[in-house]
């Protein structure tokens, strides 16, 4: 048995359902924020893009809102788009994961190559409900192809700190730029 001040003070502790799914998206976007991918993006069986992390806007400067639905198509190269969203719209036999090299215009105005990694959230299923995926800028990797003596010093500066990763980093290092 419990007295008022008891009870007052458990039913305090217990957490509203409202609260548990709030808490969950907040410890979700955490952790999507936390993933070391450029961009991190969630869509529906068409490709609709329902979700983008924070970075994309970092990335490309297209805030998230305006990207959402088929608006991240804008920043895709146009010879790159169908491409993209071929493996997504699939119709035969059970999805699978994929990985597809692409072409994504980052903030200063230049494509730089991104490798796109997507798998189906529903693996079990015949049928996609949504795609999850993550977009990893690769150009510097593909520049350097040909050239193993460049590759370490590229890895160095990538390595070296965080902010290699911010768009604008990555648009100085396009232009030869030393960080």
């Amino acid at each position: 048995d419990f007295s008022e001040t008891e009870t007052l003070h458990k039913s305090s502790e217990i957490t509203s359902p409202q609260q548990q799914v709030a808490d969950r998206k907040t410890q979700e976007d955490r952790l999507w924020s936390e993933i070391p991918q450029i961009i991190v993006w969630k869509a529906n069986a068409s490709g609709w893009a329902t979700y983008l992390g924070q970075r994309w806007e970092e990335y490309t400067g297209v805030p998230v809102t305006a990207a959402l639905g088929f608006g991240y198509l804008a920043r895709i190269h146009p010879e790159d788009r169908a491409r993209l969203l071929a493996p997504l719209r699939r119709d035969a036999g059970a999805p699978q994961s994929y990985e597809i090299q692409f072409r994504l215009q980052a903030r200063c105005g230049t494509y730089r190559w991104n490798l796109a990694r997507g798998a189906p959230a529903n693996a079990d299923s015949q049928e996609v409900l949504e795609w999850v995926g993550t977009y990893t800028d690769m150009d510097a990797i593909e520049q350097t192809q040909g050239e193993p003596a460049a590759e370490p010093e590229i890895l160095r500066r990538q390595a070296g700190s965080e902010t290699n990763f911010r768009a604008e980093n990555l648009c100085k290092i396009d232009a030869g730029q030393e960080l």
